[in-house]
């Protein structure tokens, strides 16, 4: 299976990390979108199971997540997130189907409403029409409350778990470790 990690530029000096399976020349393309607070990650079995079916699929860390820079000026905006994928679709061979989860799913959702003409199709996994503020708020509150980090993955995987009790506490950390970066300090943010 051919997998190369590549990285793309994109707006605001923002530079993408991303995954590509399959034959780089490939005139079936599929960009997979992960949620907020994932990562490129989250597709990798899907990633395989289209490559091995013959499409070239490519899944990025969207900014500010994962191996994908920062931007420095705060621009998180639904706006920035379908520029640094357009930036992206730009540099494919041909149009892309669009998967996008949650933010992801937003993301491709705005990209092809405005811009139907660069994507080849879109597949949305857990978005919804009407965003309810609650949902919205609950999301926002759990991924800035821990703004100083935590000690150790055992305090990354307590807090996933006290944010969703339905989600069963992994026995293998490993998996966090894609999820969240170490900073200098030795703290998980």
């Amino acid at each position: 299976m051919n997998v190369a990690a590549t990285r793309f530029g994109v707006s605001a000096g923002v530079e993408l990390a991303a995954e590509r399976w399959g034959d780089a020349a490939s005139r079936d393309v599929v960009v997979l979108l992960h949620g907020g607070g994932q990562t490129r990650h989250s597709w990798a079995r899907t990633a395989r199971q289209l490559a091995a079916h013959g499409w070239l699929a490519i899944a990025y860390d969207a900014r500010g997540h994962g191996d994908s820079g920062r931007d420095v000026d705060g621009g998180y905006g639904l706006d920035a997130f379908v520029e640094d994928l357009l930036g992206l679709v730009a540099t494919l061979p041909a149009p892309p189907v669009l998967v996008g989860a949650s933010l992801g799913g937003m993301t491709s959702l705005v990209a092809a409403g405005e811009h139907s003409e660069v994507v080849r199709g879109l597949v949305l996994v857990d978005v919804v029409v009407e965003v309810g503020r609650a949902g919205v708020d609950r999301i926002r509150d759990f991924m800035t409350a821990h703004a100083d980090g935590f000690a150790t993955l055992d305090d990354v995987a307590d807090a996933i778990v006290a944010y969703n009790p339905e989600r069963r506490r992994p026995r293998n950390l490993d998996g966090l470790r894609k999820n969240v970066r170490q900073g200098a300090d030795g703290r998980w943010y």
